[in-house]
């Protein structure tokens, strides 16, 4: 049924205005029940993507405890095995040197890192600087963090030198955790 058009200053019958009726609340009930299957969708996948996040933050945190019980191992191997060890923490940086001698001239290592916070964010490209700068080359690696994890993995370093660090993301984060290694 269809909605009858009735012309300015005639009379419409009560059927025609009853039909109207009826196929105006139709449409409304039809509007009703498509926003309300919309709503189910769009509430379920808010529970999917929650749980996925929580599950991602579970195994950055996982990896990241690892991460540190190594290091601190490494740092036992290599204090055992005669080399000196400065360390530096600056706020929520932090820096380890590995030198050959006991003046501590002559780096053979360093690791560095920490976290860099920015306010909850989008579309950001941030320079990091190092806690010390490297002697030659080095590797760096970021994580995207925020409340309950990332919302993107479209991040990453675009681009490093001996004293700093370009991280860009595109997604939705308050900070990155970062670290360096080299010479």
């Amino acid at each position: 049924m269809a909605l009858t058009e009735i012309e300015y200053g005639s009379l419409a019958s009560s059927e025609v205005m009853n039909n109207n009726f009826e196929y105006l609340d139709n449409r409304i009930s039809e509007l009703s029940e498509s926003q309300i299957a919309g709503l189910a969708s769009v509430n379920s996948n808010i529970v999917s993507i929650n749980a996925t996040l929580s599950s991602l933050g579970d195994s950055v945190d996982e990896s990241v405890e690892e991460i540190n019980t190594a290091l601190d191992e490494i740092g036992s191997m290599v204090e055992a095995s005669g080399l000196y060890v400065t360390t530096y923490i600056n706020g929520a940086s932090w820096c380890r040197e590995y030198f050959s001698d006991k003046d501590k001239t002559t780096r053979l290592w360093m690791v560095q890192g920490g976290h860099s916070s920015y306010g909850n964010s989008q579309f950001q490209t941030r320079t990091i600087s190092f806690v010390k700068t490297f002697s030659s080359i080095c590797n760096v690696t970021g994580i995207l963090v925020g409340a309950g994890g990332a919302s993107d993995s479209n991040q990453g370093v675009s681009s490093w030198s001996t004293s700093s660090f370009v991280y860009v993301h595109r997604g939705w984060g308050s900070g990155v955790s970062w670290v360096a290694f080299g010479k």
